[in-house]
């Protein structure tokens, strides 16, 4: 059994990234934790999805390219307003290199 890092969001979406041809589309998580007055927001972007399961009707575990484990809840599947704004300058960014970047809503 593989050892993964556990991070558990606070807020997070999956997101599909569609690169240019020849590559393959993949998804990610696009997850984010909600700070404090000395530590401010932040967010993380996933190396590709390998596994989503469904764990106890509360959520999701995924498993990533990287070795990651994100523990996703069904109660937290949302974006911050900080979250909105990097998921704005992602969705620029990606245009740039002739990509493209979508929230999606199936997993399985």
């Amino acid at each position: 059994m593989t050892d993964y890092k556990l991070h558990t969001p606070d807020r997070w979406v999956i997101v599909e990234v569609t690169p240019p041809a020849p590559e393959k589309p993949h998804r990610k998580v696009f997850a984010g934790w909600i700070g404090n007055y000395t530590n401010g927001d932040s967010w993380r972007l996933s190396s590709p999805i390998r596994l989503i399961e469904l764990y106890e009707g509360k959520g999701y575990d995924v498993y990533t390219e990287d070795g990651a484990h994100y523990k996703c809840s069904l109660q937290s599947q949302e974006m911050s307003g900080y979250m909105g704004y990097i998921y704005n300058q992602l969705l620029r960014a990606a245009a740039e290199e002739h990509a493209t970047l979508k929230i999606v809503g199936e997993y399985r």
